[in-house]
C-alpha cells in the first residue's frame, strides 16, 4: 500500500503537500506492511504523531477485582481503590515507530510481527522503563525513573544490573511511565461496567485468538472505550509498574496502590492477540519476569500532566 509508493511520492511537491494535509491517514493506519520509517522524515513524523496522543483520567475512586464466576482467585477480593491524583494516559500502546523514534532500533522482533504501526513488542519491563527516561528527556520532562540516585537508562543498566525493588519512582516528577496495575484497571474500565474494555463483546474491542489468525495487527483498529483508548482488551500483554503478588488485593492500600515492590515478577494486563477471550477481561491479572521478551508483550505510558 502507501509503503510501496512513499518514494515517489516524496519526489512530488503535490504528493508531499497531500500527505501534510493527512490526505493518505487512512491508508497508513489500514497498512499492516507498512515498515517502521527511517529514511523519510515527513512519514516518520507522521507515523511517530499517530502514537501520541493521550486521554486524560481524572482522580476517582472504584471497585476493582472480580467475584464472578468466570474470575481467578488472584482477581479477588473486589475493593475500593481511590485514584488521588489524575494522569494522561497513552490513547494506543507504545507503537514500533514510536519506540525506534526515541530509542533508534526496535530490537529483534520476528519479521511477521514488524510494523510501524504495531506495537512495540518483545520489551521487558526494564526496556519499557528506559524508554520513559528517555522519552522523557527528548521531550523536556523530568525522567521519574532512578537507579542508585541516576537517571534509570542503559549505561546504568548494563554498569549494575539490580532486581527491579531497586528502581526508584520519583512521584513528583512529570516524566513519563507506566501505568499502576490500579490505574490500568480503572482506564480499561471506563466506568461502562463492561466485561471487555469499551463491550461485553470481545470481538468488537479485542484482538484474541479466536479474530487474529494469529498475527500483530496495528493499533487502534478496533473499537475505544468511553474514554477514547484503544486495544485495552486483547492485542498485547501490557507491562504495569506493580510487582506481582496473588494475594496482593487481599491487603491492598485504599489509595494509590503500587503492587508488592519487591517482587521480580511484574504485572502485566490486558491479554493478548495470542489468547481466547477469556483471557482479555479488565478483571484478569497477568504476570512476568522483569526480564521477559515475549511476542505478545508491549506497553503502554502515561504521565502526570
Amino acid at each position: 500500500m502507501l509503503s510501496s509508493i512513499w518514494s515517489s511520492l516524496a519526489q512530488s511537491e503535490w504528493g508531499v503537500h497531500l500527505f501534510k494535509l493527512g490526505a493518505f491517514d487512512d491508508l497508513l493506519w489500514q497498512d499492516q506492511d507498512l515498515p517502521v520509517q527511517t529514511e523519510h522524515p515527513l512519514l516518520t513524523e507522521r507515523l511517530r504523531a499517530f502514537s501520541e496522543p493521550m486521554e486524560w483520567m481524572e482522580p476517582c475512586s472504584f471497585e476493582m477485582g472480580s467475584d464472578s464466576l468466570e474470575a481467578w482467585d488472584f482477581e479477588s477480593p473486589v475493593h475500593t481503590v481511590e485514584l488521588t491524583t489524575g494522569f494522561w494516559v497513552g490513547r494506543y500502546v507504545v507503537t514500533q515507530q514510536l519506540y525506534w523514534s526515541v530509542m533508534g532500533a526496535t530490537g529483534d522482533i520476528a519479521p511477521e510481527d514488524r510494523g510501524a504501526l504495531k506495537p512495540m513488542v518483545k520489551v521487558s519491563w526494564y526496556e519499557a522503563l528506559m524508554f520513559c527516561n528517555r522519552l522523557s528527556l527528548i521531550t523536556g520532562r523530568t525522567p521519574v525513573y532512578s537507579l542508585h540516585g541516576r537517571v534509570f537508562d542503559k549505561e546504568r543498566y548494563d554498569e549494575s544490573p539490580e532486581p527491579p525493588s531497586m528502581i526508584q519512582w520519583n512521584q513528583k516528577a512529570n516524566g513519563y511511565r507506566l501505568l499502576t496495575e490500579s490505574e490500568w484497571e480503572v482506564v480499561a474500565g471506563a466506568f461502562q461496567n463492561c466485561i471487555f474494555s469499551g463491550s461485553d463483546d470481545s470481538d468488537e474491542v479485542a484482538w484474541t485468538i479466536e479474530n487474529s489468525q494469529n498475527r500483530l495487527h496495528n493499533v487502534g483498529q478496533k473499537q475505544a472505550n468511553a474514554l477514547g483508548v484503544f486495544d485495552m482488551s486483547g492485542l498485547v500483554w501490557e507491562w504495569c509498574w506493580d510487582g506481582y503478588d496473588s494475594a496482593y488485593y487481599k491487603n491492598s492500600p485504599v489509595q494509590n496502590p503500587q503492587g508488592a515492590h519487591a517482587s521480580n515478577q511484574r504485572v502485566c494486563r490486558g491479554g493478548s492477540f495470542l489468547g481466547d477471550s477469556s483471557n482479555v477481561r479488565i478483571s484478569l491479572r497477568g504476570r512476568a519476569v522483569f526480564d521477559t521478551h515475549w511476542r505478545n508483550l508491549g506497553f503502554r505510558i502515561a504521565c502526570a500532566e
